[in-house]
């Protein structure tokens, strides 16, 4: 429960503005446009009289001694003494004289709430509260503050999902009128005064929900509505860059968020983990300045008055300030004998806008005329090629202006011409083809090496030719097609190549009369290297997360769902080329759920949703189609649960009674795909969540896990499926829930995991042969509620939490 003194803080102004000025006179004035208290402004006072029908006089008096209430004449109001004044959430407060007067000084200048209140001889409370407007020096006069009997507010709140509804605040924001729920829910506010009141409900980890206008009359008791508490589930939101992905006219670019209603902060950086990068008030716009060129990415995520943080999401921008330049041309600078059947080309650093090269912006002219021709433009090469072949000893200059742009958007700095000169039509000879190409392949390139031809001492420069097939005539339309042009004697490196993919390549040579044949073709197929023993760190998931799964499939990981934010997201990771794709999405979004692969189909069973603690449901995902269908669910929903196949059959084992009940379960329950139904089998002789589970020669392992309290699991316990009968094995070195494992060699290695905060990095292997466990070198990075699979020998593991960082990092392991 938030202190009185947060509470003022953030809700006095909803408070004031919510209907207190219906609770009766005095002296307040305009609830609009008033200073916020603060402990430099100046001090004031609130003076007035409290008074009390003549019906009342008598509660008031003290049995057996003089009454403590001036009378009046009857039917009016009169002065009583001894009640109690307090400016709420202050120490600042006074008692009536004889007469009902009272005088409170020192109150700082600003809004507040002041309730007088007087305990009759029938033990009653009597009260009366009002809104008190305090300026600097001059006195706040209230006049007659009628007290009467107060009044309760009754009521019922409850946590969804949960049984015991016990610990609740409700309260009425900026006064000390609260109470707390019983484990039935119920509250009761006593000694409320008369009026109509705002009030509110709350409980860590619970949405806030709020009753307005709540009408309290003297003596009685009102009955609010009953309140139900969601589950918060914390912020969700977006970012996206302006401008689609590139940008050039500075390093500053402007974003664009949305968020949902819950979220109040925000918090923006260029890494995932946000190192230093302060929390903002949330902003539908903002910017953000880069420090250099480059691709660029930029993550958000985003908190609201609960804590309780997103996972980040992230937009990329190219930042791209500098102008393109001409690195090479042909023909050269003053060239002379130039073929009359030669393209005139440029080489800049960069790719070009297509839309701005053309024959306004690319020109060739002779003694002031324009010459006809076309302009092509191949990657970063513009070329300019004459409708009819240029004259015979005749000057030309060719002209690229500044309307030529890069993608970006950044024009030329400035025009460039240059000159040359046609040679005679006899001088037209063009070079031989290179000789002895060579292509050695490595790891996403393959370098290529060339001999020039002695005789051709004309030759300007080369240009690559590749695609992913071989080819009898080359053109950009073939898969993988390469074309590099303005290449130096006699080597290059094409970059940016699949491994595992053949290319073929050839390559030409170019003089002034044009370019040659192209030499033989050779081939070569990149590979990635070996991967090296222990640790090495892999391609970054695109989405950061928690509380997912992995299930691998003819070699390729899928990431399926997480939190914190419940998602439907599948992607999917290629080890051989080191990169991830996006698939199909879970129909149901969810975090803390199992996966079995049967048959080349992936199962996701149970966990929880946004709006549900615990769910039984069952989908199958199918990679061939790209689609997912949904089975029959289990017949225990659970999440936290362990999940492992044996001979065909999914068994889901043990898992938590909902989120936050802390309740282990020792359920084993089995999926047959064939059928689609389940089955119940013998339960873990410990009830546990948190665990993992792992298969090895038709037996299953179930590691590790928590059982509640402060009691974390070090436990290995093997299932037989034939006996249907449960064994212990040699525990772990590392008590640890929240672990995950996979098998290599038929080994089960136990990694990562946690017993508080803190992540671990520690890696265990188990020989179930000698049913020992040896310790093997550690993650580089502690996380826990991660996952983890095994494809073509190599151990990975994907995401998780590093508090308080989501993790989208992958790491290999080759033992």
């Amino acid at each position: 429960m938030k202190s009185m003194k947060q509470r003022v803080r953030l809700y006095v102004l909803i408070f004031l503005f919510s209907g207190l000025s219906a609770c009766g006179g005095g002296g307040g004035g305009s609830a609009s446009n008033r200073p916020e208290v603060g402990p430099e402004t100046q001090k004031g006072v609130i003076r007035g009289t409290v008074v009390a029908s003549s019906s009342t006089l008598l509660k008031m008096g003290k049995s057996g001694s003089k009454e403590s209430s001036r009378r009046g004449s009857a039917g009016q109001a009169s002065g009583v003494s001894g009640a109690v004044c307090k400016v709420e959430l202050t120490d600042l407060g006074s008692t009536t004289d004889e007469n009902g007067l009272f005088r409170i000084i020192g109150v700082p200048a600003g809004l507040h709430i002041l309730i007088c209140d007087k305990t009759g001889s029938d033990g009653k409370t009597y009260r009366v509260l009002r809104e008190v407007d305090v300026e600097d020096e001059n006195p706040a006069d209230l006049n007659n503050l009628e007290v009467k009997e107060a009044g309760y507010i009754q009521g019922k709140v409850t946590l969804e999902g949960q049984s015991n509804h016990a610990g609740i605040a409700a309260y009425v924001p900026g006064t000390t009128l609260e109470a707390s729920t019983d484990a039935n829910g119920i509250f009761l506010i006593r000694d409320v005064p008369e009026g109509f009141f705002e009030v509110r409900f709350e409980k860590a980890g619970y949405s806030t929900a709020v009753e307005t206008g709540v009408p309290v009359e003297s003596g009685e008791t009102t009955l609010v509505n009953a309140v139900v508490l969601s589950l918060d589930t914390g912020p969700t939101g977006t970012l996206s860059i302006e401008d689609g992905r590139i940008t050039s006219l500075s390093r500053t670019v402007f974003i664009t968020v949305t968020a949902s209603s819950s979220a109040t902060l925000m918090q923006l950086g260029e890494r995932s983990d946000f190192l230093n990068a302060p929390w903002q008030p949330l902003s539908g716009e903002a910017s953000w300045t880069f420090d250099s060129d480059g691709e660029k990415r930029l993550y958000i995520r985003f908190s609201n008055a609960n804590g309780l943080a997103s996972a980040p999401v992230s937009d990329s921008i190219t930042v791209d300030t500098v102008a393109p330049a001409v690195l090479s041309r042909s023909p050269e600078e003053d060239a002379t004998g130039v073929s009359v059947n030669s393209l005139i080309s440029a080489t800049f650093s960069e790719a070009l806008d297509p839309s701005t090269v053309h024959t306004g912006t690319f020109m060739l002219t002779t003694h002031g005329n324009a010459v006809n021709g076309t302009v092509t433009l191949s990657g970063s090469t513009i070329s300019w090629i004459p409708s009819s072949p240029l004259a015979a000893s005749t000057s030309y200059t060719a002209t690229l202006t500044a309307g030529i742009r890069d993608v970006a958007g950044n024009p030329m700095a400035a025009p460039l011409s240059w000159t040359f000169t046609a040679g005679s039509l006899a001088s037209a000879v063009l070079p031989a083809a290179p000789s002895g190409l060579e292509a050695t392949p490595g790891s996403e390139q393959v370098t290529l090496a060339w001999s020039a031809n002695p005789a051709d001492e004309n030759v300007i420069s080369y240009t690559l030719y590749g695609a992913a097939s071989s080819w009898t005539t080359w053109s950009e339309g073939l898969p993988g097609a390469i074309k590099q042009g303005g290449v130096s004697c006699c080597t290059f490196t094409s970059t940016g190549l699949s491994n595992g993919t053949t290319y073929w390549f050839a390559v030409t040579a170019s003089n002034n009369s044009g370019e040659s044949v192209s030499s033989s073709p050779v081939s070569a197929t990149p590979q990635a290297p070996p991967n090296p023993s222990g640790w090495i760190a892999r391609q970054s998931m695109p989405t950061p997360r928690a509380n997912h799964a992995v299930g691998v499939i003819n070699g390729t990981l899928y990431a399926i769902g997480g939190c914190c934010v419940h998602l439907p997201t599948v992607e999917a990771y290629n080890p051989i080329s080191n990169s991830w794709t996006t698939k199909s999405p879970m129909p149901t979004a969810r975090g803390n759920f199992g996966i079995g692969v049967i048959d080349g189909i992936l199962y996701a069973v149970g966990g929880r949703t946004s709006t549900q603690n615990k769910i039984a449901t069952v989908e199958a995902y199918d990679p061939v189609t790209d689609t997912w269908t949904t089975k029959t669910p289990m017949p225990t929903a659970r999440l936290h649960l362990a999940v492992g196949v044996v001979n065909g059959l999914l068994y889901a084992v043990g898992g938590e009674d909902g989120i936050g009940t802390g309740q282990p379960l020792a359920t084993v329950e089995v999926y047959n795909p064939v059928t689609d139904s389940w089955t119940t089998k013998a339960p873990l002789p410990v009830p546990r969540f948190g665990h993992t589970v792992q298969v090895i020669d038709g037996i299953l392992y179930s590691v590790g896990g928590y059982i509640g309290g402060t009691t974390n699991l070090a436990t290995v316990d093997a299932y037989d499926s034939a006996t249907d009968t449960w064994s212990a094995k040699a525990p772990m070195a590392t008590a640890r829930k929240y672990l995950s494992s996979g098998v290599m060699n038929g080994k089960l290695y136990a990694l990562g995991g946690t017993t508080g905060g803190t992540a671990y990095t520690t890696v265990e292997k188990y020989d179930p042969i000698s049913n020992t466990w040896t310790t093997e070198a550690p993650m580089s990075t502690g996380r826990y509620t991660f996952a983890a699979g095994v494809a073509d020998g190599v151990l990975y593991v994907v995401g998780g939490m590093s508090p308080p960082t989501f993790l989208a990092t992958v790491e290999a392991f080759t033992p």
